[in-house]
């Protein structure tokens, strides 16, 4: 189960073994409201799913859940710690990770909502990548950074808050308490209002979607300057990293994908003149379900063993889906199976294949 708290909206997802999305749905609260009404809402969303579509959870494996950033950790706090029903892997806001938790009886992890979505990213389908930078343009901008296969936190859990850089000091109080942060410039409500200082007022997503349809120039100015802010910032980030691939999210991205196109033109005059090749910057992938020809096995779906997401290091709990009973099924062949190398230490030089150097003939650390 995913549970997905934004600024102002709960979004569930329930998926079974396979990673087949059973249900799923959102329902809206205010800004202001309290931890507390955002936690009731979400299980009052979970049953009410399970009431419309059927779906029980006496199997339930895990759940994430994804908390708007920034979101440290609370100073002493010690991973894990029990309830009387299941393991809390991290500390929650106000106790929504215990409150699921008890209620499933079923491990939780919580983290920042988008450094998960950065994650999924780069873990899933067939061009997963070892690292990425990921940024979300919603009621907030929120960002996650994946180095090496690992999500990265940081210290006390602030790695990748990408929209409260500073990109106007002079521009516009941030929620934060700083001022001029991309946050202010680029998030749907800074877009919005920035459109309504040019004098073309638009209330929501809506109106905005229609103005990009009938091509309105304030509002593409609006676009590429908010566009142009965000490639900067994901310049800086991209020097400093040098990621395979840059990921733009968020629904306003599909309603202008100008956004991307300005992204990819910005950074791509951000980054070290001499580089031979940029990373690529695409749009998040829709979290709609995807319909798999039968017989077919999906190729974003990760399983037990030597397979493509081994060099991420993932851990599955499950058994793989692609397995019969434990064993592969007769004639058939895991398409996302990858080979694991094997090293034999040579007679000539055991010495150095057991302890010695790395050479061109031993094997990588962990490969064991």
């Amino acid at each position: 189960m995913g549970v997905d708290f934004g600024h102002r909206r709960v979004h569930v997802v329930v998926a079974d073994a396979a990673h087949e999305i059973m249900v799923s749905g959102s329902v809206r609260y205010e800004a202001t409201a309290t931890w507390r009404t955002r936690t009731e809402l979400g299980l009052a969303l979970v049953d009410r799913l399970s009431g419309e579509a059927g779906v029980h959870y006496g199997a339930l494996q895990g759940i994430g859940i994804g908390v708007p950033g920034p979101y440290p950790a609370p100073d002493g706090a010690a991973w894990p710690r029990s309830t009387t029903a299941a393991t809390v892997l991290r500390p929650a806001p106000e106790g929504v990770d215990v409150a699921f938790a008890e209620r499933f009886d079923a491990p939780v992890i919580v983290d920042n909502n988008t450094r998960l979505a950065a994650l999924a990213e780069a873990i899933s389908g067939a061009d997963s990548v070892a690292d990425l930078v990921y940024v979300r343009l919603s009621d907030g901008v929120g960002g996650g950074l994946v180095v090496g296969g690992q999500l990265v936190t940081g210290s006390t859990g602030l790695a990748g808050e990408l929209g409260h850089v500073t990109v106007e000091p002079a521009g516009r109080p941030c929620r934060c308490g700083k001022r001029g942060c991309l946050e202010t410039v680029a998030s749907v409500p800074g877009i919005l209002a920035a459109c309504w200082e040019f004098g073309l007022r638009l209330e929501n997503l809506d109106d905005l979607a229609a103005a990009v349809r009938r091509a309105h120039p304030v509002v593409d100015r609006v676009l590429r300057e908010a566009a142009g802010a965000l490639g900067r910032v994901v310049g800086a980030a991209t020097m400093m990293l040098n990621p395979a691939k840059v990921v733009v999210g968020g629904e306003i991205t599909r309603l202008a994908p100008v956004i991307v196109e300005q992204v990819a033109a910005t950074l791509a005059a951000e980054i070290f003149p001499t580089a031979s090749a940029g990373p690529v910057v695409a749009a998040a992938r829709p979290s709609a379900p995807q319909l798999t020809p039968p017989g077919e096995v999906p190729r974003n779906r990760r399983r037990e063993g030597p397979f493509r997401c081994t060099p991420l290091r993932l851990r599955r709990s499950r058994p793989c889906p692609f397995l019969t009973s434990g064993v592969p099924a007769r004639g058939t062949r895991c398409p996302d199976r990858v080979p694991t190398p094997r090293t034999t230490p040579s007679r000539a030089a055991p010495a150095r294949a057991r302890a010695g150097p790395r050479g061109r003939g031993s094997a990588p650390a962990g490969a064991a």
